[in-house]
């Protein structure tokens, strides 16, 4: 560890990821930024009163500290920030006002017994004084009975309904919801019916959304096919595709029981990259070399 701490890199990842992990979690913390400022600013006033050190030493400490808060406040900012409801306009700063939202189907998740489960956008809130424009995704749980046709990617609703913050786990070692919901990016839910939404237009996704869209709908097909069973095939979706809609209650709970959680959270991209880096450093070794 002594040796890799030499390595330029590996001294700015000790840096980068603590600085991003309290960035994330800035909000729960007691911590406010002017305490870290404060502490920074003490750090730098220790380091360049200590007399008995040259001057270019002193110097140097000084030049080297600055650099390396400088990049940890970097790392806090951004992981302050990368947490989407952080920012300003997220719609759960909002979430106390009454009035009629707009937001965006982005994604059919899966249907369920009296509708559908979707992903959406919040875009505005309406007032009686004020039109916010919102961000952020939301979950809607929306019961299709009173619609004439099914919904879309790409069409936009009007709803007074309020959304509401996801139940947490019931039980101790239970599945925790809220928090699963919260690393999909995801911080309240809707539960709408067809009679509270307003249609107002159709925006088509753009073409690379279209193709995502039907190339994820092609393999949930296949593996569909291939694999009868419902807990296997639920399981294969998250793993190979990212697609956690499908994953029964029990096995949520098993995964976070055992503290396996995040395995879940492997898309197929990172099954990709990982097949790539294992395949490479199996070729190191004779027995696993290709022999034509």
């Amino acid at each position: 560890m002594h040796r890799l701490t030499h390595l330029p890199a590996v001294r700015l990842l000790l840096l980068l990821l603590p600085g991003m992990l309290l960035g994330i979690h800035m909000l729960s913390l007691p911590v406010g930024w002017w305490y870290i400022n404060a502490f920074v600013f003490l750090l730098l006033l220790l380091s360049g009163s200590v007399r008995s050190i040259r001057f270019r030493t002193a110097l140097a400490m000084i030049q080297g500290i600055s650099m390396a808060s400088l990049i940890f406040l970097l790392a806090v900012t951004y992981g302050h920030f990368r947490t989407p409801w952080n920012i300003s306009d997220h719609y759960v700063h909002f979430s106390e006002l009454s009035g009629e939202r707009v937001f965006r189907i982005e994604e059919i998740l899966k249907p369920t017994q009296r509708g559908v489960q979707a992903l959406a956008s919040v875009e505005e809130l309406h007032t009686e004084e004020h039109r916010i424009m919102c961000s952020g995704n939301i979950l809607i749980y929306l019961d299709t009975s009173g619609l004439r046709q099914s919904i879309q990617p790409g069409e936009r609703f009007l709803t007074s309904r309020m959304p509401v913050d996801p139940s947490g786990p019931k039980n101790p070692g239970a599945f925790d919801y809220r928090r699963y919901l919260e690393t999909q990016g995801i911080k309240q839910v809707w539960y709408l019916r067809g009679d509270d939404l307003k249609w107002l237009q159709y925006d088509p996704p753009r073409m690379l959304r279209r193709w995502t869209l039907a190339s994820r709908d092609y393999a949930r097909a296949a593996l569909s096919t291939a694999l009868p069973d419902s807990t296997v095939r639920g399981v294969a979706l998250a793993l190979i595709i990212g697609d956690r809609s499908l994953l029964d209650a029990g096995v949520r709970d098993t995964f976070s029981g055992t503290g396996t959680m995040h395995i879940l959270a492997v898309s197929g991209l990172h099954v990709g990259i990982l097949y790539v880096i294992l395949e490479k450093m199996l070729l190191l070794f004779p027995l696993f070399r290709r022999r034509d």
